[in-house]
C-alpha cells in the first residue's frame, strides 16, 4: 500500500501596520496626553519593545491599549530607538557614543511611531488623533520576509 503524505502549507499571511508621523516634534507624555483626551481608552507605556541587532539590546517605547467595544488591542512602538545595552545586560561599553541610529522601519525614517493590534486588525480608525500634532495613519503590509515581521511574530 503506498504512503499518502501531507505537507502542511504554513505560509504566513501579511500583517498591516499603522505608520503615524509627527507634524511636529513633542514628547511621547504630550502626544498620549492628548490621544487619551480623544477616546474612551487611554493608552499607558508598557514595557519596552526589544530588537536584537549585532550583540546589542536596541529598545523602543512602547504604548498600549485594550478597546473594550472593538475587543482590540493596540500598540503605539517608536520607530527610533532611544536607549541601547549589550546583549549580556550590561548599559555601557567602551564604544556606546558610536552607536548608529537604529529603526525598527529604516526605509522609513520619518515615521515616528509604528501602529500595531495584537489581533492584526487593520481598523486603526476607531483611534481618534489630534490633528494639529500628527498626520493620519499611513496603513502599510508587512511580509513574512521582513525583519519587523519576525520580531513582531516572536513577541506574540
Amino acid at each position: 500500500m503506498k504512503d499518502n503524505k501531507i505537507f502542511l502549507d504554513i505560509e504566513e499571511e501579511e500583517i498591516s501596520i499603522g505608520l503615524l508621523r509627527l507634524s511636529r516634534k513633542i514628547q511621547d507624555c504630550e502626544l498620549f496626553f492628548n490621544i487619551n483626551l480623544l477616546n474612551s481608552f487611554n493608552f499607558s507605556r508598557e514595557k519596552d519593545f526589544i530588537l536584537k541587532k549585532g550583540g546589542r539590546l536596541y529598545l523602543f517605547v512602547q504604548y498600549q491599549t485594550y478597546d473594550e467595544v472593538t475587543k482590540c488591542t493596540y500598540s503605539f512602538i517608536a520607530n527610533k530607538f532611544y536607549d541601547t545595552k549589550l546583549e549580556d545586560g550590561t548599559h555601557y561599553d567602551l564604544f556606546s557614543n558610536l552607536v548608529e541610529e537604529t529603526y525598527l522601519l529604516p526605509e522609513y525614517r520619518d515615521v515616528d511611531y509604528i501602529l500595531l493590534t495584537k489581533e492584526f486588525l487593520s481598523d486603526f480608525s476607531v483611534i481618534l488623533l489630534p490633528d494639529n500634532l500628527v498626520f493620519p495613519i499611513q496603513e502599510m503590509l508587512l511580509s513574512p520576509e521582513q525583519e519587523l515581521y519576525q520580531t513582531i511574530q516572536y513577541y506574540e
